[in-house]
């Protein structure tokens, strides 16, 4: 996910990169939080919520649900969802939000989710082979 979100700001020329995005709302939500400390605890913040949610597929993968292509598919867009609303609510409750085009970021995180959701899957089925 965040390699394709990296890929996808340098083809666009837009920040999709979710950890600089947190570092920057790190940054604007202290003036003692400086880039130095912000932009390692938006990666540590990133990298934290892709082991709650690999641990959410996991749990769903061991509960029954298949890691088939429509499952994939169908977490995916839920998983993406869900990051939306967080990220909805999170730039909502920033008293200083950096202005982007929501609409744009919300498309790339459903997208970014889904393929995340496939690298979720495609190892919960390696441990079977």
């Amino acid at each position: 996910m965040t390699l394709f979100s990296y890929l996808v700001s340098e083809s666009k020329d837009r920040n999709f990169k979710e950890p600089e995005r947190l570092a920057e709302l790190m940054e604007r939500l202290s003036p003692v939080i400086g880039k130095k400390t912000a932009l390692p605890a938006g990666w540590t913040a990133h990298y934290g919520m892709g082991m709650a949610w690999a641990f959410v597929h996991a749990f769903l993968f061991r509960k029954g649900v298949k890691p088939n292509l429509k499952n994939t598919f169908i977490l995916g867009a839920l998983s993406g969802a869900a990051g939306v609303l967080i990220w909805k609510l999170t730039f909502k409750l920033h008293p200083n939000p950096p202005r982007i085009h929501f609409n744009r970021y919300a498309g790339h995180l459903i997208l970014a989710h889904m393929i995340y959701t496939i690298g979720t899957a495609l190892i919960d089925r390696s441990d079977k082979v």
